[in-house]
């Protein structure tokens, strides 16, 4: 495969009008608001519209996962011939202190992973963990935390190739915001795990370096841009991040990310047209 632009239902939030809330046992829904500009459903068919050929799709957009919604869903995306290439799994601690409580978010995992099979899609992001490690720790593969994510992220790997999804996680939520936390977890998953590299997420003058430490593992990417009052992207910014990327060797989706303010008369689909723009340059 080679590298190419997706996008995450997440830059279309407020489009989708609302987030489906769950809470691991009961899966207590909010419907969505009345001003929704589309539906998930219709999400594949817009994305290709705006040249966009391969989604990923955040847990809390789905309105329900019965299997025949999935299929529908599933069904529209091949129409439009787009693919879904994960479900982005954004809550659920597999670090969690207390082994009970830990057991009920990781049987919660595993339903998404159930319901990624379902959809046809070929992976699932999982959060690394809630759990905080000291950022100067000498040695963070020894860390109790670490470990623990690293042992059920392998589990989580194990599930997963039964239903034909792979496992992936991210430099996303406390245990896995700093490079070398998230990379003694990769190694310590024996090459079973990859990420998903989302160069927005580190922060500070350092954030290239950092990048360049977790590229190596990327499958796939977040592309998030720096915009000016006017609402135009920086483009030098967002092109920076996609060639450490590239020099790593990247193949895969870049899901570019629109997570800013609007400009009034702007569409969440203006931004991502000005970001694909840069993309289709640099990839």
């Amino acid at each position: 495969m080679t590298a190419r632009v997706s996008t995450s239902s997440w830059s279309l939030h407020r489009a989708l009008g609302s987030v489906w809330l769950d809470d691991f046992s009961t899966e207590k829904l909010t419907p969505p608001s009345n001003n929704a500009a589309m539906s998930l459903l219709q999400l594949p068919d817009m994305a290709a519209q705006h040249g966009i050929h391969t989604l990923e799709i955040c847990h809390f957009h789905f309105p329900t996962r019965d299997k025949g919604y999935l299929t529908e869903l599933a069904s529209e995306a091949a129409r439009a011939n787009v693919e879904i290439f994960s479900i982005l799994v954004d809550d659920g601690d597999i670090t969690a202190a207390d082994p009970q409580e830990r057991e009920v978010q990781l049987d919660w995992i595993r339903g998404w992973i159930d319901s990624a099979g379902i959809l046809g899609a070929k992976a699932a992001r999982i959060v690394a963990g809630e759990a905080s490690v000291p950022a100067d720790i000498q040695n963070p593969a020894g860390h109790p935390s670490i470990q623990m994510s690293a042992l059920q992220l392998k589990s989580l790997y194990a599930y997963g190739q039964d239903k034909g999804i792979k496992i992936f996680t991210e430099n996303f939520r406390p245990l896995s915001l700093q490079a070398d936390h998230l990379v003694a977890i990769l190694e310590l998953c024996d090459g079973q795990i990859t990420i998903c590299a989302d160069f927005g997420n580190f922060k500070g003058p350092d954030r290239y370096q950092e990048f360049a430490k977790i590229a190596p593992w990327a499958t796939s990417g977040h592309a998030k841009a720096q915009y000016e009052t006017d609402g135009s992207i920086v483009p030098d910014d967002l092109a920076g991040g996609i060639q450490v990327l590239k020099q790593s060797g990247f193949s895969g989706p870049l899901s570019l990310i629109f997570d800013q303010p609007m400009v009034s008369d702007s569409t969440e689909w203006d931004y991502l047209d000005s970001m694909k723009r840069v993309a289709d340059m640099e990839l």
